[in-house]
């Protein structure tokens, strides 16, 4: 697969289906038309025009509005709308996620990590290479995570959810997915934020902010499998067999793919005379979004 189409597959979004997602007057998202009308029939809690779906501004209060559309996502879900909440509790409990004004100071509400997407609200990311040499580390997905089993993915990644900070979320997951210790998280560096946009297996909108961390593993720290049921195995590839991964295969996860190819330019694996080289540059270090 081109180098270009990894990036590109996750930069583009049709929004010929869909409808902006307002509270108040801020945008906080996009979902499909008939999705929004869907919402729209639950009016306690949604208001549905022809060209807007916006949180009933009769509801007051982070709690009370946090409640009340989480409420109606449950509803939906039962009557076989959308697939049912799973049992996150095995794989350390529910991912609440800010939405609105400053998200992560004074959020209008909170909407689970699962039902975000139907509202195609920006989430925010960490993920966490791990290199030495010449070397790449990446994991194999566990049997029982959500998609992509046994594809390759980063060593650590994760969703940034309600209270937590970008630190927070990085010692969390890097900690609880390869069992990087405290003490080596100062030699973890700050790599790139990467902005990406675009449709999941269900067709409504991914908006997602990654922020990407790097960590020289040689001498210093070495993966190892924390929980069987989300990371298989780890595994040291040469910068040549991935590339040849990424070129010749969809045994990556889509996302990483993205993040492995951003990684193997800033470290010069990749070189200016390929093709499409200033393209994939261009689109990589441009924020993406779409105006209503």
């Amino acid at each position: 697969m081109p180098f270009l189409r990894h990036i590109l597959r996750h930069r583009s979004v049709d929004l010929t289906h869909f409808v902006p997602v307002y509270a108040g007057h801020e945008q906080i998202g996009w979902t499909k038309r008939d999705f929004a009308k869907l919402l729209g029939q639950f009016d306690f809690a949604w208001v549905y025009t022809d060209d807007r779906l916006t949180v009933n501004q009769g509801l007051d209060g982070f709690d009370r509005i946090s409640q009340v559309i989480h409420d109606v996502f449950l509803e939906i879900s039962a009557q076989g709308h959308y697939p049912l909440l799973p049992d996150y509790s095995a794989m350390g409990g529910d991912d609440w996620l800010p939405v609105g004004q400053e998200r992560w100071t004074d959020p209008l509400f909170r909407v689970h990590r699962f039902y975000s997407t139907c509202l195609g609200i920006r989430r925010e990311n960490i993920v966490l290479h791990g290199y030495e040499d010449e070397h790449i580390w990446l994991a194999v997905r566990g049997r029982e995570v959500e998609d992509h089993v046994g594809l390759y993915d980063l060593i650590a990644s994760g969703c940034i959810t309600m209270g937590q900070t970008i630190k927070h979320a990085l010692l969390h997951e890097a900690e609880e997915e390869c069992g990087l210790p405290d003490d080596a998280m100062k030699h973890v560096k700050s790599g790139a934020e990467l902005y990406l946009m675009y449709h999941n297996s269900n067709g409504f909108i991914l908006d997602e902010i990654y922020h990407v961390f790097d960590l020289e593993t040689k001498n210093l720290f070495t993966p190892s499998v924390i929980k069987k049921s989300e990371v298989d195995h780890f595994e040291k590839l040469s910068v040549i067999e991935v590339i040849e991964l990424l070129k010749k295969t969809e045994r990556v996860k889509p996302q990483m793919a993205f993040m492995l190819i951003d990684f193997l330019i800033r470290y010069g694996h990749l070189k200016s005379d390929m093709s499409d080289y200033a393209h994939i540059v261009k689109e990589l270090t441009t924020p993406y979004s779409v105006a209503a």
